[in-house]
């Protein structure tokens, strides 16, 4: 099997929470591939520190291949909000031909007794924006013809509850999203054009909320800071399975 990102250059990537260190580190290696990234971040300075930290590091990277980067604010708790960037996206930059679902927010809470609001924010940023988003670039996609990619940034709690998040709703989510990838994969097959769908699954990452001292602590009882993952861990992955021959489909 060869590996290669050609097919993606020049084409536009969406990255949801790009301003995250994950987000970042899949964005700075996509458009190292050649792709066109709109970022999609949460706060108006995050925009300057991904387009500054970006651009900055275009000297180190291989001129004939560098792709650019759009930053964009987006409220990903507001359905129309989601739906007004992907527009903006098509109508500014270009029909997107991937997808990354990096959003994600993690409270740490007892669900049940608690209830608190941050565990319906935690829903609707885990689970209803990420199909708000994947509804919209599918749509674009499907009404251009495009082979496109969705990627889901996953965790490997969306297939085990380990005991420290048994209590918490923050699992329930990513199983949510376990299943939903699950379900739009068989959907997506019997249909033209062909659409693949991955999800990443990542152990501990050290980024927040896991690099966070309170948690560290907990997590670290088994694991030495040397054995955490990196963001650029999680953006290798994403190339990975971006860069496989259009007639196959890392899962």
């Amino acid at each position: 099997m060869v590996l290669s990102m050609d097919r993606w250059v020049d084409k536009v990537a969406v990255v949801t929470n790009a301003g995250s260190r994950i987000g970042v580190a899949v964005a700075e290696k996509l458009i190292k591939e050649g792709l066109t990234v709109v970022g999609f971040v949460r706060k108006m300075e995050q925009v300057e520190q991904l387009t500054e930290k970006l651009f900055d590091k275009k000297e180190n990277l291989n001129p004939e291949k560098i792709g650019t980067c759009y930053a964009l604010k987006v409220d990903l708790n507001n359905e129309k909000d989601i739906a007004r960037a992907f527009k903006w996206t098509k109508r500014k930059v270009g029909p997107i031909h991937v997808l990354v679902n990096n959003a994600g927010v993690h409270v740490r809470e007892n669900a049940v007794e608690e209830g608190s609001p941050t565990s319906q924010k935690t829903l609707d940023v885990n689970v209803n924006s990420l199909c708000v988003a994947t509804r919209e670039a599918i749509k674009i996609m499907r009404s251009n013809d495009i082979d496109g990619h969705v990627v889901h940034v996953n965790t490997i709690v969306g297939h085990r509850v380990s005991i420290s998040n048994a209590k918490e709703i923050y699992p329930a989510t990513m199983q949510a999203l376990a299943a939903l990838t699950d379900s739009l994969r068989k959907e997506l097959n019997s249909l033209e054009p062909q659409i693949k769908i991955s999800s990443i699954n990542p152990g501990c990452v050290d980024t927040p909320p896991f690099c966070l001292e309170t948690q560290k602590s907990e997590l670290l009882q088994h694991l030495t800071e040397e054995n955490l993952l990196e963001s650029e861990d999680i953006a290798d992955a994403v190339v990975y399975v971006l860069s496989t021959p259009a007639h196959v489909q890392v899962n």
